[in-house]
Parts: structure tokens; C-alpha cells; sequence
């Protein structure tokens, strides 16, 4: 049976749309779309004009923007997609500054066995992801699926490896250049996937597989702005080129399409969509009064679900970890302070330093804030690497920490990991000395 499909892609100022015929095997582009837009009315006006345009048989996959999405890597206990769904906003809880009960969230499962589930999750701000609903819905759109769009790449990479007459690609480093955005995908034959979006620059895909530690086999760039990437030119794969055009035709140049195409081919996939809830209003028999009472009912049990399994396989050992981690920040936060209520104790530390930090002037919402250079200072340590931080000072141009670890070639991996890391633009070590307790202490001093 052939199915018609439209992947429509809302980047951060552009509209584009692919509509597809695919009858299961074969696939076949049939029309394109694509207009600017720069508030909710001019969204919700390119949307209509695409609906148009494309005809109202078409079954929509929406791809929103990844600068509005946060990403982690999560692992849980348990596997089940319900369960993991209901437990996925608390686990995204404790990377942002932003609580389970103002985000929606969303997940791929990278790999799964019966004692743990390794996903990646992907978070938004509720009002955010309802400013995109609403569009849809002004331009009379109802989409099956509402995703982070460089996770369109993932699947688009899947699709292109089933489609192999071999073994196909080994470890692949997709990407897509839409307007001043550089999306990228790396993913390897087991499974293993990671996403992300900077600014379209040759330096990114380095950053990113510097922070991945993984090195594609392949590497395939797409997109009209490609030329913004001139560094790594002479390292783009001719099979994977080759792979994308036997699938949908050379006339259309789906290398410039691989974000639209690869909502197209989640879509069809219909299995494992890392989707917001969206707004099926309208769509089969069912009124909308008792649809709506079904999926609070059926949030209630999945959510009930999900914390039997997770108390069942994870209880003691996860909660006794937590209480030694309390204790210790605790110890470290507030030293020689007696914990009576911790919680309390640290909510108030905690708020007395947000208000000095509005003071400041470092309480924004841009990438240069403090919080966004604490995150990045984290997450750019590998696991297995040991570091305890005894310092951080923060400037308007530069941020200096102070700390231990153990060997001075981790202090040298430290420096080569910031120096290509966002947002910082070089790291130097300014000391490096051996210590009584068989440590190394360090300081570094990274440009902002």
C-alpha cells in the first residue's frame, strides 16, 4: 500500500517541506516547499501555505528546532518504552534549571538488555513546544509526530543502512547545513547515537567528535550552505551520497533535503520516534473529550508503571547512592555547617547565590551565562577521568579553575578537551605541580 508522506522541518527561521509516495520498499519525491519566517504569524502563515500546496491527504512528521531542545544521554534500569517515557522527565530534571513539571520530553533508545536501557533524551520547555502546536494548529495541520529536528538524521541514517546491500556504513557522521545552523548526527552500527547544533562552522564537527570520542569511518555534510564548511570538503563520503540518491532520485538533490526526508522516513518507520505529544485533535471517530480522558488515564498507569519498575530493579542501590551524594554535597556546599535540614539549608544557600548572580548581570537566558559554562565545564569531563574542583572563577572574558587529579596527562587531556569545547575559544594551564597526597593540582584558564 502507498502511503503519502510529508516531512515538514521548522528550523529557526525557515520552513521546508518534502512530500513523499512510499509504498514500503520504493520512495518518490513529488513536490518541495519552502518560505521564511520570523514570528507566529508568519509560522502559522508558511504552514498553511505548505498544507495548501501539498494537499490534505498527507499524514506530517514536524521537525521544531534543536536550539530549543536540551539532550543527554540517560540510562534506566528497567527497559519498556512506557515506562522510560514516564520516568524521562525526572531524570532530565536534575541537568536543567528547569523542573519535570515545566518540560516535556522525549527519547531514542540507543540500546537495551534486561538490566539496563541506554537512551538519549531530549528535553523542552512546555511553552515553547506549545508555541509550535499552535502554529499547526492555526494553519490546520495535524501532525503524527513532533520532533527535535536533528533527530531526523538518525533515522535517515537508518533508513540508509537497512537499504544496504552490505554491511553498509561503519560509524557515520551525518550533518546538514539549514541557513546559519550546522545539525549533526554521529551513530555507530550497535546502536550508539549522539546529536547536535552550533553554528555552521568547519570547526563544529571536530568539537563534536571530540565530545562524542568516537571517529566516523564516514563523514556526509548536506545542505544548500555546505560551502560554510569549506575545512572538511575533501572528507565527505561518496557512498553515503550515493546511498541517499538510489534511494529518492538525483533530480530533487535530497542531499539538501536530509532533514525534511528523514522525518519523511521516521514516519513511515513508525517504531521508536523520539516525539512530543502532539495534538491529534480532530483525527478517527473518538471524540476529543474522551481521547483526551484516555491519555490521562493512560499517563496515570504508565507512570504508576514506571515507579514500580524503577523501585523494583533500582531501589536500594540508586537511593543509598543518592544519600551518600547528598551528604557529600552537601559537605562540599556548605562546609562546617551543621546539616539539620539539608534541602532547606541548600535551597537557601542556592538562593542567596541567584540573587547575587541578578546583581551581576549573570542571570540571562544566552549561551555565555554562568550556568551555561558551569554545564559545559561537566559535561565536557569524560567518564573514567578523575577531577575534583576546588575553584572556579568567572570573568567577563575568561573562567579559571582550580583543582586536583591524578596524573599529568589527564591534565593535558583536560586542556585539549576545553580548548575545543563550546563556548570556550582556547584553555592554557597555568600551573601544574605534584602535591603531597599523590595528586596532581591544576589550574586553567579558558577564553570565552
Amino acid at each position: 500500500m502507498t502511503i503519502e508522506l510529508a516531512g515538514l522541518h521548522i528550523s529557526r527561521d525557515a520552513v521546508r517541506g518534502v512530500r513523499v509516495l512510499h509504498d514500503g520498499k520504493e520512495w518518490q519525491i513529488t513536490d518541495l516547499y519552502s518560505s521564511p519566517w520570523a514570528d507566529g504569524e508568519t509560522l502559522a502563515a508558511a504552514l498553511r501555505e505548505c498544507r495548501e500546496k501539498f494537499g490534505p491527504e498527507v499524514e506530517w512528521a514536524v521537525g521544531i528546532p534543536q536550539a530549543d531542545v536540551s539532550v543527554r544521554p540517560v540510562s534506566f534500569p528497567f527497559g519498556g518504552h512506557g515506562a522510560i517515557t514516564a520516568a524521562m522527565p525526572f531524570e532530565m530534571e536534575t541537568f536543567l534549571p528547569y523542573s519535570a513539571n515545566d518540560m516535556e520530553t522525549c527519547h531514542i533508545t540507543i540500546s537495551s538488555v534486561k538490566t539496563e536501557t541506554k537512551t538519549l533524551g531530549f528535553a523542552i520547555r512546555k511553552e515553547r513546544v506549545q508555541f509550535y502546536r499552535n502554529a499547526l494548529k492555526t494553519a490546520g495541520i495535524t501532525a503524527r509526530s513532533l520532533s527535535p529536528e536533528a533527530t531526523a538524521l538518525v533515522h535517515l541514517l537508518r533508513l540508509a543502512r537497512q537499504n544496504a546491500e552490505s554491511n553498509g556504513l561503519g560509524a557515520t557522521l551525518l550533518g546538514e547545513v539549514v541557513g546559519d545552523d550546522l545539525l549533526l548526527c554521529l551513530a555507530d552500527k550497535d546502536g550508539f547515537c549522539d546529536v547536535h547544533s552550533a553554528n555552521a562552522d568547519g570547526s563544529e564537527v571536530a568539537r563534536f567528535q571530540a565530545a562524542v570520542g568516537m571517529e566516523p569511518s564516514d563523514i556526509f555534510i548536506g545542505g544548500d550552505g555546505f560551502y560554510k564548511l569549506a575545512k572538511i570538503r575533501h572528507e565527505q563520503s561518496p557512498e553515503f551520497l550515493a546511498k541517499l540518491r538510489l534511494l529518492f532520485g538525483e533530480n530533487w538533490k535530497p542531499e539538501n533535503l536530509m532533514i525534511p526526508l528523514g522525518l519523511a522516513a521516521m514516519a513511515a518507520a513508525k517504531a521508536d520516534e523520539p516525539t512530543f505529544v502532539v495534538d491529534r485533535e480532530g483525527r478517527g471517530g473518538v471524540p476529543s473529550a474522551l481521547r483526551r480522558a484516555a491519555i490521562g488515564a493512560g499517563i496515570c498507569v504508565l507512570l504508576v508503571l514506571g515507579y514500580l519498575g524503577y523501585r523494583h530493579h533500582a531501589k536500594q542501590v540508586y537511593y543509598d547512592q543518592l544519600r551518600q551524594q547528598s551528604v557529600k554535597v552537601f559537605e562540599t556546599a556548605l562546609p562546617g555547617v551543621k546539616a539539620v535540614k539539608p534541602p532547606f539549608q541548600l535551597k537557601q544557600k542556592i538562593d542567596s547565590t541567584e540573587k547575587k548572580l541578578r546583581l551581576a548581570g549573570l542571570d540571562g537566558a544566552g549561551r555565555m551565562d554562568l550556568l551555561w559554562v558551569l554545564k559545559r565545564l561537566s559535561e565536557t569531563v569524560p567518564e573514567g577521568l578523575p577531577v575534583e574542583l576546588g575553584e572556579i572563577t568567572y570573568e567577563r572574558d575568561n573562567v579559571t579553575i582550580a583543582g586536583k587529579t591524578d596524573k599529568f596527562e589527564s591534565v593535558t587531556r583536560l586542556k585539549e578537551l576545553y580548548s575545543i569545547v563550546t563556548p570556550f575559544k582556547s584553555c592554557e594551564v597555568v600551573e601544574s605541580t605534584a602535591v603531597a597526597d599523590k595528586k596532581i593540582s591544576f589550574k586553567m584558564r579558558m577564553g570565552l
